[in-house]
């Protein structure tokens, strides 16, 4: 059984993994844009309860951006998705939302 140091640990470690990964998107969801990827993005740091605005504010952009026509491109599982990712995180977003 792990000591509670371990534990810690693997949870500093799964905190630095997902402020990478949260460092690594924003770019990618600017530059290769797609629906599943900005849903599935917003759904896993909000499982996780990690929040990472750059996540959220690279999906608010590119979702918004050319007057909003990258929304039409959401299947509406993907839009409640991404609703719900930005809620359970506390993200106001009021261009988005």
């Amino acid at each position: 059984m792990p000591s509670g140091g371990d534990a810690g640990s693997a949870d500093s470690k799964r905190s630095d993994t997902s402020d990478a990964v949260g460092g690594a998107l924003p770019p990618l969801i600017a530059t290769q844009f797609h629906p599943q990827m900005a849903n599935m993005a917003c759904w896993a740091f909000a499982t996780a309860r990690h929040p990472s605005p750059r996540v959220f504010e690279a999906v608010s952009t590119a979702l918004t951006s050319d007057g909003g026509a990258r929304l039409d491109e959401l299947q509406p599982q993907a839009l409640a998705g991404i609703a719900w990712a930005f809620a359970r995180l506390e993200h106001s977003d009021g261009a988005l939302f």
